[in-house]
């Protein structure tokens, strides 16, 4: 006669249990990266469209020399598709209306100026724009910048945009949540 063995009931609900455990521990992490990765990535392909733009507007003549920030957007439209432009004044209509920067909410009511920006000799206002690829940014030109445009890679292979023409802070996923800086949100030339 040949024994059959087989698990029972009890043996089978600990093992899902043991499987869920195991799942609710590595699952949350897993999909860390993987946003992670994606912001990433969304910020080096950004990064590499804004320089390209930035360039073609050099060799243009078209980068420096700008007065404010609405004639430098203004110019800026003609190298790349932008969705939506955001006067000053409602800047939260093409970004998140919070973001969190070194463990501050800031809201984007009182960001205006490029000295919000970190910037205090420029004297420009602020613009939201949206890009036509969903990025949205909070912007502000240098009228007195040197025309230098530099595309950095660091060892782990991001893309970091080098100008002393603007100041913006980004985000990669829309208004989609964590809107954290680090995280979503990603700057170039800008300090908080």
């Amino acid at each position: 006669m040949i024994k059959k063995f087989a698990f029972t009931i009890n043996e089978l609900m600990i093992a899902a249990v043991v499987v869920g455990i195991i799942a609710s521990i590595t699952v949350p992490s897993i999909f860390a990266n993987y946003n992670q990765k994606a912001w990433d990535t969304k910020t080096n392909i950004f990064a590499g469209h804004l320089h390209d733009a930035l360039k073609e507007m050099r060799i243009n003549k078209a980068l420096k020399g700008q007065e404010t920030t609405e004639n430098f957007v203004s110019n800026f439209s003609s190298y790349t598709k932008l969705d939506k432009i955001c006067d000053t004044n409602a800047l939260e209509n093409c970004f998140a209306e919070k973001f969190i920067w070194d463990d501050e909410t800031v809201s984007v009511k009182n960001i205006s100026s490029a000295n919000d920006l970190g910037k205090t000799s420029w004297g420009t206002n602020v613009l939201g724009i949206k890009f036509g690829n969903g990025v949205s940014a909070l912007l502000a030109y240098n009228p007195n910048c040197a025309n230098d445009i530099k595309l950095i890679s660091n060892s782990n292979g991001d893309n970091q945009l080098q100008t002393d023409c603007l100041a913006i802070i980004f985000d990669v996923s829309e208004f989609n949540r964590p809107n954290q800086f680090g995280k979503d949100i990603r700057t170039f030339n800008a300090e908080h």
